[in-house]
C-alpha cells in the first residue's frame, strides 16, 4: 500500500490530506489534519503501522506527528524548531526530522537546513545537526538563489533539503540537499 499527500490546486492555501490505497487502487484510509490548511509533507510508514509526517499550516512553523490508522496521536514533535519536508524513524526507535536553520551572511538571512533526532517517549532533544557548521554560503554559492527567491520568512531559500532516511546497515543519517546536488551522510 502506498501513502500520499493530496493537495488541489488552492493558490497560497494547500488544503493537505493523506491517502493509503491498496494495492487495487482503492482508498482505504484518509486523513486532512482536521481541515486546517497547510502542507503535509514527508510521509512515512513505520514498523508499528502508524504514519510519520509534517503538517505546516500556511506561514507557520511545521510540526511532526505520528499517528495511527484510527487518528490517534502517538507522537508530536516538540515546540520550537521550524520542521519541513520530512520526519522519519531514526536510530534505536527514534524520531528525526528535517528542520530550518536561519543564519546572517553578508546583510542577508539564509535558510539553512539541518536535522534533530528525539526521543518519541520525552521529545528529548538526542542529536541535532546543523548544515551550517559543514557549509558556509561565502564557500558554497547555489545558483537557484537567483530563481527560487525567498523562503516563507523572506530569507533567502540556500541548501533546500527535502528527505532524510536512517541507514541502519551503515549507522548513518542521509539527507538529500537539493540546492548542493548532494546526498550527504
Amino acid at each position: 500500500s502506498n501513502v500520499i499527500n493530496v493537495a488541489p490546486a488552492v493558490p497560497n492555501e494547500p488544503h493537505g490530506a493523506l491517502v493509503l490505497f491498496n494495492p487495487a487502487g482503492e482508498v482505504v484510509w484518509w486523513h486532512d489534519q482536521g481541515g486546517n490548511f497547510g502542507a503535509i509533507t514527508g510521509m512515512n510508514l513505520t514498523e508499528d503501522e502508524t504514519v510519520l509526517y509534517v503538517f505546516r499550516p500556511t506561514d507557520q512553523r511545521g510540526e511532526g506527528y505520528e499517528i495511527d490508522f484510527d487518528g490517534n496521536v502517538h507522537w508530536q514533535s516538540r515546540e520550537g524548531p521550524w520542521l519541513h519536508h520530512d520526519v522519519a524513524p531514526g536510530p534505536d526507535g527514534k524520531r528525526m526530522y528535517m528542520r530550518w536553520f536561519f543564519e546572517e551572511y553578508d546583510g542577508d538571512l539564509y535558510e539553512g537546513d539541518g536535522i534533530e533526532v528525539v526521543d518519541p517517549e520525552t521529545n528529548e532533544l538526542i542529536w541535532t545537526w546543523n548544515i551550517f557548521d559543514h557549509f558556509a554560503p561565502e564557500d558554497f554559492q547555489v545558483p537557484e538563489l537567483a530563481n527560487e527567491g525567498l523562503s516563507r520568512i523572506g530569507a533567502l531559500d540556500w541548501s533546500h533539503s527535502n528527505a532524510i532516511i536512517w541507514d541502519e546497515a551503515r549507522s548513518l543519517i542521509w539527507m538529500s540537499v537539493r540546492h548542493f546536488d548532494r546526498l550527504i551522510g
